[in-house]
């Protein structure tokens, strides 16, 4: 598997204003836009928990690679090494 980048490379940064939440990169504007007036407060709040999930994805998927680098660490962990490389996958679209 590849550590080459095909995705716009973070930090992603989340602003909010009225009604939306812009994901914005450095050199590349928004990314993304998500709409957050939904009929109720409660959806309002998923909508921008779940910006801060996306917006933190780069950062998730460098720390996923930094971990597999060294299995010894892993092992110590008791940490089921496909879970990580399925999550890994599913990051870089394969």
């Amino acid at each position: 598997m590849s550590n080459e980048t095909k995705h716009t490379p973070g930090p992603w940064k989340l602003f909010k204003k009225a009604g939306s939440c812009d994901l914005r990169v450095d050199g590349y504007g928004v990314i993304c836009d998500f709409m957050v007036d939904g009929p109720n407060e409660e959806m309002d709040v998923e909508a921008i928990a779940n910006a801060h999930l996306i917006a933190a994805a780069p950062e998730l998927l460098e720390a996923l690679h930094a971990f597999m680098i060294d299995p010894n660490v892993s092992k110590c962990l008791s940490v089921n090494l496909d879970f990580v490389r399925a999550a890994i996958a599913k990051a870089e679209g394969h």
